[in-house]
């Protein structure tokens, strides 16, 4: 069920970004589509081999009655709804890192580096940075013993989100108003993707956006401020996005 509605979701914000964009469409808008389309499939594929692995951590912590959720006691509505925060919070602490550590930020620079941004952006990551996300999400499984009923959650709000915030649609602002008091809004995410560092080292959150408040990295987003996006070496070949990672 999921894949339909991720695929009916990427379908709708597609059309939506052709009838109203919120800044110029790429001028090979089907070549940079293709790209990141393709760029996606590797990291599915990467990434399905780490959903096995988070399978095998949830069902370890459940056999050893390990992580604080098999320690107390709580509703299943709770236990499910910490869980989300817990993985989100450590998604947050791993995306600020994948700027500040140059490792991480050699793998992490091919999504930014993208300066058509728009809803394939979303689905616009190297390969490796599957693993570099699960290294960050795994401390979190362990220790909070999280549901896999929260994981699955998780990943399906994540893929829904990445594609809204991404898109090159024009959100109506007072829209994107409400929507950022509790959630990560197109606006405050755009901000992320803008080419001058100050901004873009802001805005880290994955769902909500009051990691970013209570922790002091939340910039807000000023009225049709944001319209070039991306880094100032341009990659757009798929070889290149590839090996951009290991280029000095």
């Amino acid at each position: 069920m999921q894949p339909f509605l991720l695929a009916g979701a990427f379908v709708a914000l597609w059309l939506a970004e052709a009838w109203q964009p919120h800044h110029a469409r790429a001028a090979r808008w089907w070549h940079h589509t293709t790209n990141n389309l393709l760029l996606n499939a590797l990291y599915m594929l990467a990434g399905f081999g780490f959903a096995a692995a988070n399978a095998y951590a949830i069902a370890w912590t459940d056999r050893h009655a390990f992580g604080l959720f098999n320690w107390v006691e709580a509703p299943p509505v709770i236990s499910i709804t910490a869980g989300v925060l817990a993985l989100d919070l450590a998604a947050y602490g791993g995306h600020i890192l994948k700027h500040k550590l140059p490792l991480l930020w050699r793998f992490h620079r091919v999504h930014h580096s993208d300066a058509d941004m728009d809803v394939t952006t979303g689905f616009r990551f190297h390969p490796l940075e599957a693993l570099i996300s699960w290294i960050f999400l795994l401390p979190a499984i362990l220790l909070f013993g999280v549901p896999i009923v929260s994981i699955l959650i998780f990943a399906g709000l994540y893929s829904l989100s990445a594609l809204a915030q991404h898109a090159n649609f024009a959100f109506p602002e007072w829209a994107d108003r409400i929507v950022r008091v509790l959630f990560v809004s197109p606006g405050s995410h755009r901000i992320h993707h803008s080419p001058h560092r100050e901004r873009t080292d802001s805005n880290y959150g994955t769902l909500f956006s009051f990691w970013d408040r209570l922790l002091g990295t939340y910039k807000t987003p000023r009225r049709h401020a944001e319209t070039q996006f991306g880094l100032e070496e341009k990659q757009e070949s798929l070889r290149a996005l590839l090996i951009d990672p290991f280029r000095n």
